[in-house]
Order: C-alpha cells, then structure tokens, then sequence
C-alpha cells in the first residue's frame, strides 16, 4: 500500500487529477470540468481510469492555465465616457 504525497509536493507533467481538483484550480464546479471534456472538440483533454473515471494530466491543465487571462486584467471594468463632449464640461471641471 503506498502512501499519498504531501499536497505541497511539486506536481509531475504526467500527475493525473481529479475533475475535482481541476475545478479547484480553474475555481468552476467539477461538473463543468467535465463538460468541458465532453465536449467536441474537448476544451480540456482527459483520460479515463479503468473504472470509467476522468483524469486529466498535469501538463494539459498548466497548458490551459497558461491561455487564460490573468484574473487581474478580469477584474478591472472598462472606463466609459458617459458624458457627451462640451455638455457637462462644467461638471468635468470641479
């Protein structure tokens, strides 16, 4: 019987995780990683166990981590002019 790895261990390209884990990583439910996977094309390649279980490689999710906009970027809302130019130029320059 072996004995899991520490989580904080460095993970391995060929490690396999959980949709469970994937949904973690990616902050989604794991049903959608799984739709993801069912999906055709996939957006996010798996494998399956033997059990009939998706697994999806370490390297194929730090790849899709890697295309993903920076959370900062999503946050910040777009600034939009709201003022129709010489209307509120008054207003503008308090």
């Amino acid at each position: 019987m072996s004995v899991p790895a520490p989580a904080s261990r460095e993970r391995e390209d060929d490690d396999l995780l959980t949709p469970a884990e994937v949904a973690t990583i990616f902050r989604v439910d794991p049903k959608t990683v799984t739709r993801w996977a069912a999906a055709d094309p996939p957006r996010l390649a798996s494998v399956r166990t033997p059990g009939g279980h998706r697994r999806f490689r370490w390297s194929v999710v730090r790849a899709k981590l890697r295309e993903m906009p920076d959370e900062r970027s999503l946050s910040r809302k777009p600034v939009i002019n709201r003022c129709a130019p010489g209307k509120d130029d008054a207003m503008l320059e308090r």
